[in-house]
Parts: C-alpha cells; structure tokens; sequence
C-alpha cells in the first residue's frame, strides 16, 4: 500500500485536469439542452450524437477519480478514531458548498417559479418534498423520486454520500478483522457484490439499481489505487493504458451511434478512465507542464458540478423573460459562459478559501497533512 506521498505530482495534476473536464463536458450536455428548450431550434442529427458524448458518462469518471482519491486519504489516516476523523473530512469536503448552493437555487427558482425553460428532465416546480431530498442527499436514492428544479443535476451526490458511509464502515470492519482478508480482496469482493446487484435490480428498482451502477466505477477506483504502484511498474500495463485516448473514442462513438448499450458500457468507461490515471505516470505525460491550469480545473470542477443547472437555467429564463430571440448557438455559448463564470466566482469567494481553511484545520485536528484535493 502506498500513502499519497508515494503518488507523484504530476498524477495529482491529471486527476485535477480530469475533475475539471469531465466536470465541463456534463456542463456543456445541460447547457445544451436548456439552449435547445429555449430557442427551439432545428438541430441535426449529427449534432444530436455530439451532444450524446456531453452525459453521464463523464459522471463515470468522477466516481473513479473519488474511490482512488478516497481510498488515497483513507490510507493516510490514523486507524484511532478512523470513522470519526472519516466522517468530519467527508462532511467538510462536500456538504458546505452543497448547502450554499441549495439556498442559491432555492432563490433563482422562486424567481423563475414554473419557468419552462428547462430540459424536461428537470422538475419544472420547487415542491417541499423536493427540497427535502436535497437537504437529506437523498435525491437519486430512489426512495423519493422528487427532483429539485435545476438542482437536479446533483442526483448522484446521493451515490457518493453513500459510498463514503458504506466505504467507512466497511473499511474499518476490515481494520478490526486484522488480516483475516486484505483490504485488495474485500474490495474485489464488494466490486462483484456492486455488478451482481446492479443486474438483479436494473430491471426491477432502476433508481435503486443506480446505487450499485456507479458503485462499482468508484469501487474500481479504490482498487487502481491499491494495485497502484504494481500497475505502473508492468510494460504492458503502461503500453494498453498509453492507447486509452483511441478506446474512448471508440466507446463514445459506439454509445452515440448506439452500437454499445449503457448496461455493459460504464464498466468499459470506469476501466478507460482508470487507464488514463494509470497513463498519467508517464514520462510523456503533460499535465505538469501545464502550469497552474490543472489546479484550477481541480478547484473548478465541484463548483462547475453544482451551479452549471441553477446559472444557466436562470440566465436562459432572464434572456426569454426580456423577449429577445437569440440565434440557438450564440444562446447556447451564453449559457456555458455563464456557468463557467459563474463556477470560478465560486472557486475564488467560497471553494478555494474553504479548502484551505480546511486543510489547514483538519492537519492540526488529525495531527497529519491533509491533501484538501482528496474528493
């Protein structure tokens, strides 16, 4: 087992880059889709499969990105008062900027109350019910089905809420069976036990089923991490992963033209994304030489995640609002812009400062270095 000293920096600057983009393309997907619903253009179909490669499919990466970046801090902390010291850097990672942002939205969507503007896989309405499964993460759980507005693009934190707790708990049973299973094998165990479950619900309990089909993307994570150091170091391993821009092409063209169904597909994204961080170790690797670019696409991509729906939409709705007809592309470069701009107003007055606030508290409450770019 490694501890994050052992990951070089240029690693950490490729998941940083990688955070940001996917985080962009899911952004430039809803954009896309709120420009359309506004302007009602005439769209191609060949734009349509484009705009197929800007989903969910990028959400496979993050979960990837935070099992190897979870199992990464979890690693680096003390196995006295594990869960306790777990569950308050999880807590002050995710849930105040996540609140910030609920009450933001909660203000946009009152003013645009019932605004049409919207993709219709939105909720178009605040409902109470709806505001309390954001509050409680339990959104994409699939016990209440209500969305909240343009906030609904944070379903799966949902997913991610619950891989921290079930990551937690499981993680110190395996402490305390001391050497009974290795942490390599219980988390194999659990990836299997994630697709099995993932198979028998997908046709029965599809929102619950979901828990299972982003867990094991995250579980792949974990063991990336783990096997790490014995991945980087095989000339074969190195050679396939070196070719991962050419699978992702081939993924995402096959998805977009609908040769390769999403029930097998996410596991093929979560091992190309794997890939590319395996990839990232290479002496040809360039994330490095892009100066301070990866870390603020590190620092952007949880803003960009949560205020891409409420900025664009809300722009979209003031744009209508005023009757003035835009071109269906320019709306759509608006619309993005916004959002972005948005995002790194965020980054600078809350994220940023909050981080390192927190690093800074959790170093000396853990007594230890905390990484602020763990999640």
């Amino acid at each position: 087992m490694g501890n994050h000293t052992d990951i070089p920096d240029k690693v950490i600057s490729a998941i940083d880059f990688m955070r940001g983009i996917f985080a962009l393309f899911i952004a430039i997907g809803h954009t896309y889709d709120i420009a359309k619903t506004s302007s009602q253009p005439v769209i191609l179909s060949l734009e349509e499969s484009i705009r197929a490669c800007f989903g969910f499919q990028w959400v496979i990466g993050f979960f990837v990105i935070s099992g190897f970046c979870i199992e990464r801090s979890c690693q680096n902390t003390s196995t006295q008062h594990f869960l306790r010291n777990y569950a308050t850097a999880r807590f002050t990672r995710l849930a105040p900027l996540y609140y910030t942002v609920i009450f933001i939205t909660i203000i946009f969507e009152l003013i645009m109350f019932q605004s049409e503007y919207r993709p219709a896989y939105w909720t178009k309405y605040i409902s109470f019910e709806g505001v309390i499964t954001q509050v409680f993460f339990l959104q994409g759980a699939g016990l209440l089905t209500a969305a909240f507005g343009s906030f609904a693009s944070s379903y799966t934190i949902t997913h991610e809420v619950f891989y921290y707790i079930y990551w937690g708990i499981f993680r110190r049973q395996i402490q305390l069976a001391r050497g009974s299973i290795s942490m390599p094998q219980a988390t194999l165990l659990s990836a299997v036990i994630f697709y099995v479950g993932y198979l028998l619900l997908t046709n029965t309990a599809y929102p619950l089923s979901l828990i299972f089909y982003y867990g094991l993307p995250w579980l792949i994570g974990v063991l990336v991490y783990q096997h790490y150091h014995s991945l980087v170091n095989q000339t074969m391993v190195r050679n396939i992963c070196s070719v991962w821009p050419l699978f992702l092409i081939l993924i995402l063209s096959g998805y977009a033209f609908g040769w390769v169904t999403q029930k097998f597909w996410f596991l093929i994204l979560a091992i190309i994304f794997s890939m590319m961080i395996i990839q990232a170790n290479e002496k040809t690797s360039c994330y490095s030489r892009l100066g301070n670019l990866p870390r603020f696409l590190g620092y952007l991509s949880y803003p960009l995640f949560l205020v891409h729906g409420p900025i664009a939409m809300f722009i979209a709705f003031v744009i209508n609002h005023a009757q003035w007809r835009l071109e269906f592309h320019f709306l759509f470069f608006i619309l993005i812009s916004s959002a972005v701009a948005g995002a790194t107003l965020v980054v600078y007055s809350i994220e940023k400062p909050w981080l390192i606030f927190r690093s800074r508290w959790l170093s000396g409450r853990f007594n230890r270095e905390t990484l602020y770019r763990d999640t």
